[in-house]
């Protein structure tokens, strides 16, 4: 629907445009002013999308007018009509950025003309501006998934760092390092954790900090504060606490802080925040930053990172075998380190879960741990029970994961199928329906073949001169016309195809029918 403001001190004109807007657009309501200052009072509350405007009025012009009305209706479309074809003032109505300039008498279908020209301009703002805010409604939903990544890749996979500056853009980064935070969520009630305070913690964070943060994983949520390496973080801890007991009143936080760091260290600094945080384990304290540990070094510790990675890396692939070898090795290490020690042993095993539940997530692979397997590893009695709890369920999640990578590629092979049978007579590609797929090529290519037993382009082939084989039977088109309907530009190489599967030329084929 549109508005359109008629303005004119003739009532025979107003009638006139009236009597050919009602006949002529059924999508347009309008109102009618007689004066300039009559105009500017109506379009305070009609809101016009349009305005006709004369330009000799009593009072206040047509000229003048439309400068006001500009002011507050920047969007709007304006027409002048005038009785007199005069140069300067045709020449200033231009450069208030007047779409048309009709001479009176008017022409009906002049006018006509003017009007659908001014509602295509609305329309196509409209559409962009519809767009941009769908755009900015994509945006703003994948922004999270882009920091969850972006930080996960910080932490885990920092050997293949890397930050462009359409990232920074992205992600609103313009420093080169921060400290990590991280905040551990309590409650008695385990159903009160809920997603609702990820949000409630984005939101209050991004009011206050530049920073990048994590998702809610278990009860922890990790947050990158991107700053100066001087900067203060004494009161993150109180702003995060006071803002959201308020909100959380039975729920309780707790929260350790890392040190600065460069961008492409920031690992350290998520230690950092972990062993922070491990120190409030038995203290009445909320909060910790690691400067206030005294005696600690995050530097002797010789935990094999590079298990870890190989452990989540064979787990992630459902590898039951190499996923029990590098979390025997893990564990050997834990016996060595902390035997005398069960609670740290439990908590290097829970920070393990969530590492690997996030990277299960980041696979598209939902099956792993949940905040019952934090409370079962909480009542195991030692590290005996410890190890056969984490070896259970590490082969049990392998057999799952196996099956979802199973279900996945035959829901690819079906997708995948479907889009040759919908799209045959068109000019299919292996990269193209390997995109529609969301695999690359390679890797599509592959699955295709052990699924099917044939290659891609002998299934398309086989597809296509079915189709043919179908049209021959069913229709009374010619060789030549059946050839370019499944999809093929060239009847010899067509011919060359149906003879090479069919063992038969498409015109024998086409005979031994008609015989039949």
């Amino acid at each position: 629907m549109y508005r359109l403001l008629m303005v004119d001190d003739e009532k025979i004109v107003i009638d006139s445009i009236s009597f050919i807007i009602k006949n002529n657009f059924p999508n347009i309501i309008y109102e009618s002013a007689r004066s300039g200052k009559e105009a500017i009072e109506k379009a305070s509350y009609f809101r016009p999308d349009i305005v006709l405007m004369d330009i000799r009025m009593p009072g206040l012009n047509g000229i003048d007018t439309i400068k006001e009305l500009k002011v507050n209706f920047s969007e709007t479309m304006f027409i002048v009509i005038s009785a007199y074809e005069q140069f300067e003032f045709a020449k200033e109505a231009l450069t208030l950025g007047v779409i048309d300039y009709i001479l009176k008498p008017m022409n009906k279908n002049t006018l006509i003309a003017s009007i659908e020209k001014a509602i295509n301009k609305i329309t196509k703002e409209r559409e962009k501006r519809a767009k941009e805010l769908e755009n900015l409604e994509k945006f703003q939903t994948t922004l999270p998934l882009l920091e969850h990544n972006f930080l996960y890749s910080l932490i885990v996979d920092n050997k293949n760092f890397t930050i462009t500056e359409e990232y920074k853009k992205l992600l609103n980064i313009d420093k080169l390092g921060g400290y990590l935070v991280a905040i551990d969520i309590n409650s008695k009630d385990s159903n009160s954790i809920s997603p609702s305070i990820y949000y409630s913690m984005r939101d209050l964070l991004k009011y206050k900090y530049k920073c990048l943060i994590g998702p809610l994983v278990l009860n922890r949520i990790l947050i990158l504060i991107n700053s100066e390496p001087n900067s203060s973080t004494t009161d993150i801890g109180n702003y995060i606490i006071k803002n959201l007991s308020v909100l959380y009143s039975s729920i309780s936080f707790k929260i350790g802080i890392g040190s600065y760091k460069p961008l492409e260290k920031i690992f350290i600094s998520y230690e950092e925040s972990l062993i922070a945080l491990r120190s409030l384990s038995n203290s009445n304290e909320s909060i910790c930053h690691i400067n206030n540990i005294e005696n600690i070094s995050v530097y002797s510790s010789d935990y094999p990172k590079d298990v870890e990675k190989k452990l989540i890396e064979f787990c992630t692939l459902g590898e039951t075998d190499e996923s029990l070898k590098y979390f025997n090795e893990l564990f050997n290490w834990i016996q060595k380190n902390f035997n005398n020690n069960l609670m740290k042993a439990k908590t290097t095993l829970i920070e393990l879960l969530v590492v690997l539940h996030k990277s299960l997530i980041d696979s598209n692979i939902n099956i792993f741990y949940n905040n019952e397997y934090i409370n079962s590893i909480l009542e195991l009695q030692n590290l005996n029970e410890l190890e056969l709890w984490f070896r259970d369920k590490i082969s049990s999640s392998c057999v799952e994961i196996r099956k979802g990578h199973r279900k996945n590629i035959s829901k690819i092979i079906i997708n995948a199928k479907k889009y040759i049978s919908d799209n045959y007579s068109l000019d299919i590609t292996l990269d193209e329906i390997a995109k529609e797929a969301c695999v690359s090529p390679h890797y599509f290519s592959r699955l295709f073949k052990e699924e099917t037993g044939e290659n891609f382009i002998d299934y398309l082939t086989r597809v296509r001169i079915n189709k043919a084989k179908d049209l021959m039977q069913n229709s009374n088109i010619s060789i030549k016309e059946i050839c370019y309907k499944i999809g093929y530009n060239d009847p010899n190489y067509f011919s060359r195809l149906f003879k090479k599967v069919q063992k038969v030329s498409p015109t024998d084929y086409l005979k031994s029918i008609m015989i039949k």
